[in-house]
């Protein structure tokens, strides 16, 4: 299990739920595993395997992530995001 945690601005779970769009869906588009998806869904993003998603589902960027969330970042998701 990864220790990675969740961003609050992601949503990219929430947007392929309100698409119908499965895992096992993403999976054979993309040409990757069950547990790649769910890697991609459930830790911070990267940005390129989300963009293949959204292209490949016609699901606008932008659904994928929840900007209007305030979160102040921690201490340690700062350092985090500088490693």
């Amino acid at each position: 299990m990864s220790s990675k945690k969740q961003a609050p601005w992601y949503v990219a779970k929430r947007a392929l739920r309100v698409h119908d769009v499965t895992y096992a869906q993403v999976a054979d588009k993309l040409g990757v595993s069950l547990a790649t998806v769910h890697n991609i869904v459930n830790n911070p993003p990267n940005v390129t395997r989300i963009k293949q998603i959204s292209d490949a589902f016609n699901i606008p960027l932008k659904e994928f992530f929840d900007l209007t969330k305030e979160s102040p970042a921690t201490e340690s998701q700062l350092q985090y995001e500088s490693e």
